[in-house]
């Protein structure tokens, strides 16, 4: 056989089986919310099948992978990015950013770049020969360390572009502490990307603001209805009815939106009123 031909059926036949693998990036985020000299963590997860990808938190998955299979079940939801959806499509640069509030999932498409600053800086972490990288993105100075042995050009939330896979990425502040901690290799594609983004809303960042805000104002009108009487009804443990403290409910659920509002990109902070 020619030599020519044959490694391009090697090459075609090495494509097909890296497309048909699929890997699981486990890394820990440990990171802020406005509340003083507390730090939370989050295990988060990064699955990549070479062409796409889909971070979002390790419980996250669980509950989607059980709703990909049929199997019914209430969302959770969360605020702040550790509870946000992304996928990324590699050729064109393509980041959707799933956030959810109540009972809808909003979908923000964006066009990323990062400008990356290559350091000659290299260090050995766990098992991978890093090199060091630098970015200002979204108000916040940037310091991630990459590696070339996992050629597959991703990484945590919306970060990627640099020659290799990402393992620790923080911002100078360490509002943001991102480090890789175990790889997984699947032999087949287990999991639909395509499924984040099914049954989302798709509006702009502009319009996100507004429907926070809005929600910010009066988190609890849907429960609401006429001249304000309570449409739900709740009950003490003895099983006498009572009427709930809105007034402190939309107190506590205006703290914890405020309290949550530190994201990545500091342009994606909404500006919730003062009062």
């Amino acid at each position: 056989m020619n030599k020519a031909i044959l490694l391009i059926l090697l090459f075609l036949l090495s494509n097909n089986i890296v497309n048909a693998q699929e890997y699981f990036f486990y890394y820990q985020v440990k990171y802020k919310k406005n509340i003083p000299d507390k730090i939370f963590t989050e295990d988060m997860l990064l699955i990549s099948d070479g062409r796409s990808s889909r971070f979002s938190s390790v419980r996250q998955f669980k509950r989607d992978s059980i709703l990909n299979s049929g199997i019914k079940r209430k969302s959770n939801f969360g605020y702040g990015d550790v509870n946000s959806i992304i996928t990324k499509t590699y050729n064109n640069s393509t980041v959707v950013k799933v956030t959810n509030l109540l009972t809808n999932d909003y979908a923000v498409i964006t066009k990323e770049s990062f400008n990356w600053k290559i350091i000659n800086d290299k260090k050995k972490m766990d098992i991978y020969n890093c090199q060091k990288a630098i970015l200002e993105y979204g108000g916040r100075s940037w310091e991630a360390w990459f590696t070339n042995d996992i050629s597959i050009q991703d990484g945590p939330f919306k970060f990627y572009g640099l020659p290799g896979l990402i393992t620790y990425i923080s911002d100078k502040d360490e509002n943001y502490i991102i480090e890789l901690y175990k790889v997984e290799k699947r032999s087949k594609k287990e999991f639909d990307y395509t499924f984040s983004q099914n049954n989302k809303i798709f509006v702009n960042q502009k319009k996100l603001f507004k429907i926070f805000i809005e929600y910010y104002q009066d988190p609890f009108r849907e429960w609401k209805f006429g001249d304000g009487e309570v449409e739900m009804t709740f009950s003490d443990r003895d099983g006498n009815k009572i009427k709930p403290d809105y007034r402190q409910m939309t107190l506590d659920e205006q703290k914890m939106l405020k309290n949550n509002n530190n994201p990545i990109n500091l342009s994606e902070k909404v500006n919730y009123p003062i009062k």
